[in-house]
């Protein structure tokens, strides 16, 4: 879907995230309704759509905007690849700190 000419969001592609850092939604924007984009939803298990809702210019305007699905991809398999170094480093970091508790006893 290519954006309109009068808003350049339509057609653009979003991830949002939690509290946490984690994304919780993935999206194309399909269209403005007021304040609000109605959005098609994707699902994170085999891409396909997974419903649409009303989200604000606000929040879509503080998450990541992507100009096509690959980018929205690609985006997503950097996010997961340093979601995963993190939990590595914090594995790491527990098992040195549990292997020092067992040599000082």
């Amino acid at each position: 879907m290519k954006r309109g000419p009068t808003d350049g969001l339509i057609g653009m592609w979003a991830h949002t995230f939690n509290k946490n850092g984690d994304v919780d939604r993935q999206f194309q924007i399909l269209r403005r309704s007021g304040d609000a984009y109605i959005v098609q939803l994707y699902s994170f298990e085999d891409g396909h759509p997974d419903g649409m809702v009303a989200i604000s210019r606000k929040t879509i305007l503080q998450n990541r905007l992507y100009e096509s699905v690959y980018g929205l991809n690609d985006a997503m398999n950097v996010i997961e690849q340093k979601k995963k170094e993190k939990e590595q480093k914090e594995v790491q970091a527990f098992l040195r700190k549990a292997e020092g508790l067992r040599l000082a006893s």
